[in-house]
């Protein structure tokens, strides 16, 4: 199709000048928006990386949840996003990057008391804690349940992680969520955690391809 050729030409060209403007010693900043999952496991290595290998780029992050960020990429307020909401318009690519399976995290105790592989329906009668934010997994949970005419039985929504992390930790409750926001506590071995039996959601990068330096002000 001749304006989707367009676009990807469009797309090469202005990467070319950016990395151009880069070898000539040009400073540039990237707003890239992450989950809070990336945000805990991705992050702080890709600063390592890019600091290490291409010192005169400044990463901007900006964390949020998969909804939002999507809306920030299509109005301009970033040039890269990680969400699992696909773009339909030939002004952005869209590359699928992996999946992430959402996990029953719990304290390694009470995670070793319970059977595996464990149904949905028992964890729909387990003590909960959720972000009530993250719309998209509370849809996918229920949606899931829905087929098996159940529901949740005892869920209390916190937006801290560190609250959640005290439920779990203090008061024997589960999180359904993906690994990498507990990322730490895992691997230290307070917390485990046990593969849900519902689809995994695609995870997506966005990239702004049309927009050039000039557009942005640069």
């Amino acid at each position: 199709h001749l304006s989707l050729r367009r676009q990807r030409q469009m797309c090469i060209r202005d990467r070319y000048r950016t990395f151009k403007d880069i070898r000539k010693g040009s400073k540039l900043d990237f707003r890239i928006g992450v989950t809070p999952s990336l945000g805990r496991v991705f992050v702080p290595r890709l600063m390592e990386l890019c600091y290490d290998q291409h010192p005169r780029i400044s990463l901007l992050f900006s964390q949020n949840f998969h909804e939002q960020l999507l809306t920030d990429v299509l109005d301009g307020n970033l040039d890269f996003s990680f969400t699992k909401k696909q773009v339909n318009s030939q002004n952005f690519e869209t590359v699928p990057l992996y999946k992430e399976p959402v996990r029953l995290i719990g304290s390694a105790e009470e995670i070793k008391k319970l059977s595996k592989p464990i149904t949905l329906d028992q964890i729909a009668h387990l003590p909960l804690v959720l972000d009530g934010r993250d719309e998209d997994l509370e849809m996918l949970i229920l949606r899931e349940l829905t087929k098996i005419n159940t529901k949740l039985s005892d869920v209390i929504k916190v937006q801290s992680i560190q609250l959640r992390k005290n439920y779990i930790a203090n008061h024997s409750r589960f999180a359904l969520a993906p690994s990498a926001l507990f990322h730490s506590e895992i691997i230290s071995g307070s917390f485990d955690s046990i593969l849900m039996p519902i689809p995994a959601s695609v995870s997506y990068t966005h990239l702004r391809a049309h927009e050039t330096r000039e557009d942005r002000g640069w």
